[in-house]
């Protein structure tokens, strides 16, 4: 064979795997910053989903009575 096409076939082969490492550490790079991007996602839902359930839980606690309560007197009996 010719050795310039062997040269030439080398330094195919070889820009063929350099582009192939990049392009696979680039793929890994993305899918680590998607992975990034869901967990932040899944780490704001579940602070909404608390903060919705602690309102809940406060809209539906029991209504304490805010009035004084009247006394009373031994003179005055419940019937009247």
């Amino acid at each position: 064979m010719n050795s310039t096409v062997v040269r030439y076939a080398a330094a195919f082969l070889a820009a063929v795997l350099l582009l192939q490492f990049y392009f696979v550490r680039a793929i890994v790079v993305i899918e680590i910053l998607f992975a990034l991007l869901l967990i932040a996602a899944l780490v704001i839902a579940v602070m909404a989903y608390l903060v919705g359930y602690a309102a809940l839980l406060w809209v539906e606690r029991p209504r304490q009575i805010r009035r004084k309560p009247r006394i009373a007197w031994k003179e005055r009996s419940i019937e009247q």
